[in-house]
This record gives C-alpha cells, structure tokens and sequence, in this order.
C-alpha cells in the first residue's frame, strides 16, 4: 500500500499548529514549575518524622500511578 504524504495540504493550517505548539509549551512550563515547587515542598517535609509517616502512603500512590 503505497500513502502519498503530502504535507502541503497542511500549510493552510499552519496558525493553529502554531497555537497548538504554544499552548504545549505553556502547559509544560506550568506542569514543571508546579511540579519542581511540589517535589521541594515535599521534600522538605519529610524531613519531620511525624510527616514522614502521611507523606510515604501518598508518595507511593504517585509513583505507582
């Protein structure tokens, strides 16, 4: 089976691919910044011994998944 890939008929479009790659990339920065501010929050807390034990069930969970 022979496709005939012809990109061109995508050019028109070629705004919203632009919308959608900035939107991405919005996303991912948010996505990181949320998760690095996150992570040392976490990481913070379990320095305590007390926090230790509610924060080590919840850090499974989110590894498993």
């Amino acid at each position: 089976m022979q496709y005939d890939w012809n990109f061109g008929r995508l050019l028109p479009y070629w705004k919203a691919f632009l919308a959608g790659l900035i939107t991405t990339l919005g996303l991912t920065g948010i996505v990181v910044l949320f998760g690095t501010v996150l992570g040392i929050a976490i990481g913070l807390l379990l320095v305590r011994r007390p926090m230790r034990l509610l924060l080590y069930p919840a850090i499974d969970l989110f590894r498993a998944l």
